[in-house]
């Protein structure tokens, strides 16, 4: 409430919300009851790579269903991440369909990749190398 008394707007951004299991219910009302004390100084901004399941999703205002990348913008946002790093087609091809078109996902994967290459300079990324990284790392539980 103190950023509102000095007319400040505050934002919260809670990304992969479907992640949460359910445990972030509390902390949304109070965060909405924070908004409707302050005539609207605090937002609130979800996403989550899944449909948001009642009582979260009577929370909101408004809904954005936004699509995945079309396979050429998927291969492009990769590419994009990617330039500089010693990924073979394969690779990226793999990471592209990890992604399934959703940009938080092939920023993970891209991330995690550029890691191991950070770790191994001398690693070049194939297909193999990217089932085992998504498969070895967390991102085997969001996949």
């Amino acid at each position: 409430g103190g950023r509102a008394v000095c007319g400040q707007k505050l934002v919260v951004l809670l990304d992969d919300l479907h992640l949460t299991s359910g445990t972030a219910e509390p902390m949304l009302r109070f965060l909405m009851a924070l908004n409707q004390q302050t005539n609207g100084a605090v937002c609130v901004l979800a996403a989550s790579d899944e449909t948001i399941a009642p009582p979260i999703a009577d929370l909101s205002e408004l809904r954005v269903v936004l699509e995945p990348y079309r396979a050429e913008h998927a291969l492009e946002f990769v590419l994009g991440r990617l330039s500089q790093l010693p990924v073979t087609d394969e690779g990226v091809a793999a990471i592209v369909e990890y992604g399934g078109g959703l940009p938080g996902r092939m920023t993970r994967a891209c991330d995690v990749v550029a890691a191991a290459i950070q770790a191994d300079p001398r690693l070049s990324v194939d297909r193999q190398v990217v089932q085992a990284l998504t498969e070895e790392t967390l991102l085997a539980d969001v996949a």
